[in-house]
């Protein structure tokens, strides 16, 4: 679409059929604020995990990488105006997510990269960690924007933030690492 108002993002994070996380809550506001929205879903359970029971699937690296590579070879990367990661609790979904957003960057080197680097929360970590340096080292440097939480900040700025001298070094950190905005959330 030619529109210069065409607003195009691939927002890849999980799904809940019951309740409003990842791509259930992502794609309205989207849609509402005119974005054509395709989510690519790397999980799929009953609902969020901080349930005492979830039922569902983790998808694997190959999963998604089906679903890229028919991107890729139907040429629609290009029509991508935004990319939006949130969950993706396994380190080769991410670097291959890295790679993607490098293919679309050939096509479209305007396209907006937004990372919230989902990673745990109040001190618990909902992924392995062998995630914290794929984000660190490799994904935070393809992103425009950064969204960590409070608990993922510290867990890639690797120290803790205890008040507001630690929050500002803790964003500049953050910066270095590749984002132009940076947004630590749920700060306590």
């Amino acid at each position: 679409m030619s529109s210069s108002c065409y607003k195009k993002v691939l927002t890849i994070q999980s799904h809940v059929v019951y309740g409003y996380v990842g791509n259930k809550s992502a794609t309205l506001p989207l849609q509402l604020f005119r974005f054509d929205v395709d989510p690519l879903n790397v999980v799929q359970f009953s609902n969020h995990t901080g349930y005492p029971i979830f039922k569902g699937r983790r998808s694997d690296v190959e999963d998604v990488k089906i679903i890229l590579d028919g991107l890729i070879a139907n040429d629609m990367i290009d029509e991508y105006t935004h990319i939006l990661t949130g969950y993706i609790g396994n380190k080769d979904i991410l670097k291959l997510v890295g790679e993607f957003i490098d293919r679309v960057k050939v096509s479209n080197p305007n396209c907006k990269v937004l990372i919230d680097p989902v990673m745990g929360d109040f001190g618990h970590l909902y992924v392995s960690e062998t995630v914290i340096p794929e984000y660190r080292n490799d994904l935070l440097k393809r992103a425009d924007i950064a969204l960590p939480n409070w608990f993922e900040a510290e867990l890639l700025v690797d120290f803790k933030i205890k008040n507001e001298d630690n929050a500002l070094k803790a964003l500049e950190v953050i910066h270095k690492l590749g984002p132009k905005i940076v947004i630590i959330t749920s700060v306590p």
